[in-house]
Order: structure tokens, then C-alpha cells, then sequence
């Protein structure tokens, strides 16, 4: 009997063991709110300087950061039309704009392309008369995760950092046959977040086994062991 307990109180030793120790990578939580800036529709070309806060520790019991999510969407909304002079035999179009961004502190650059996925031609287009497009929309969105320590560190501190974005506007036409004349409206909008996340702290109750729980386990292995001696 001396032998089978100990046994158990062994196994009841490691099991406990391997529950809290699955505990030691504690999952990660978000710090604190998104940061969100956003350039309403404005007429492309444009650049803007958005400015975040630094994650700073002391807000959070001196736990470090371990991961920083940035991300970067946008839309895009044009407007083309077009008046031939004489015959037009074909008329195609790309429109929209690229934006990117770059971060003073280093990190991913992100950029995307807001170009609608609609194509746009016409055909056979009559001197005099003005032909749209249409409304010509896209949208794209990127983003990246920062998890290597040396550039997770650049986001942590008392002060801010700041992150440039630049839109570039992108109309091209190709026109088989006589003259026109063209009015065209781009305009693009864009949104930067950011993310900081850390360590769920260790005492957190979803994390480390209740006291309870432990005990209710040893009762368990204890009842194994003796029904297991009682069947002998």
C-alpha cells in the first residue's frame, strides 16, 4: 500500500507540475486601445503624418511588449468622362491611386492599391457626345505584425512616433482614333492602426489552476489507486 500511494502522490507531484508549467507561455492580450487615424476622401495626390503614442510599460505593471499589429486600408473613388471631338473607335482607362506608408521608428512599410477592380472602355463614341464611366471604386488593405524583440523595442517608451503616408493618383488612358476632351475626379481615403499586445498577467484566473482543481485531481488519482489495490 506504502508503494501504490507513493505513486500516486508522485503522479499527483508531476500532474500538478505540468499544469501550472503550461501556464509559463501565457497567452497574449491586447494593451490598451486601438489607435486609429484616418484622411477622409481628399483629392489625390496627398500626404499625411499621423502621430501614436509609444507603448510605455508603467501603464501596465512593467510588463514588456511583445507584438505591435499595424495595419493599413484604404478606398479610392474616380470619376472619368470623356467628349470626342471626332470618331473615337475605343477608349480604355485604368484609374485609382497607390498609398503607402513609412514609420519613423523602422518597422514593415505598408502599402496598398485602392484601384477599382472594374475595368473601364467604351467603344464607337460619337463626336460631340460625352461618355462616363462611371463611378470607379476600390478598395485594399495590409498589414504586418512585428514580433522580433529588437524592433518591438522601437515602439516602447514615454514619448511618440510618428507614421507618413503618401497617396499617388493613378489615371491612364488609351484612345484608338480622333481627339476628346477629358474631365476626370480622384479622390482617396485611408486608415493606420496600431496594436500593442503583451503577456496575460500570471495571476490571471484563467491561466493557473484554482487550488481546487489540484485537489480534486489528488482525490481522483488517490481513488484510482486504491480500487486499483482493492481489484489485486
Amino acid at each position: 500500500m506504502e508503494i501504490k500511494m507513493t505513486f500516486a502522490k508522485q503522479l499527483i507531484t508531476a500532474t500538478a507540475f505540468s499544469l501550472v508549467a503550461g501556464t509559463a507561455s501565457a497567452a497574449l492580450v491586447q494593451a490598451g486601445p486601438t489607435q486609429i487615424q484616418t484622411v477622409e476622401r481628399t483629392a489625390t495626390t496627398w500626404d499625411r503624418t499621423f502621430t501614436f503614442n509609444l507603448y510605455n510599460a508603467a501603464d501596465f505593471g512593467g510588463r514588456e511588449l511583445q507584438k505591435v499589429e499595424l495595419t493599413l486600408e484604404g478606398l479610392s473613388f474616380t470619376t472619368f468622362e470623356i467628349t470626342p471631338t471626332s470618331f473615337v473607335l475605343s477608349a480604355e482607362g485604368e484609374f485609382g491611386a497607390n498609398i503607402y506608408s513609412t514609420v519613423s521608428v523602422g518597422g514593415p512599410t505598408l502599402d496598398i492599391d485602392v484601384s477599382p477592380k472594374k475595368e473601364a472602355n467604351a467603344y464607337n463614341l460619337v463626336a460631340g457626345q460625352t461618355h462616363s464611366f462611371g463611378d470607379l471604386e476600390g478598395q485594399d488593405f495590409d498589414s504586418a505584425e512585428v514580433t522580433e524583440a529588437s524592433q518591438v523595442a522601437n515602439f516602447a517608451g514615454n514619448g511618440t512616433f510618428t507614421v507618413d503616408l503618401d497617396a499617388t493618383a493613378r489615371i491612364s488612358l488609351q484612345v484608338i482614333g480622333g481627339n476628346y476632351r477629358s474631365e476626370q475626379a480622384s479622390f482617396a481615403s485611408a486608415t493606420y492602426t496600431v496594436k500593442y499586445f503583451i503577456e496575460e498577467a500570471a495571476n490571471d484566473p484563467a491561466q493557473v489552476p484554482a487550488p481546487g482543481s489540484l485537489a480534486l485531481l489528488g482525490a481522483g488519482l488517490l481513488a484510482f489507486s486504491a480500487r486499483k489495490k482493492k481489484a489485486k
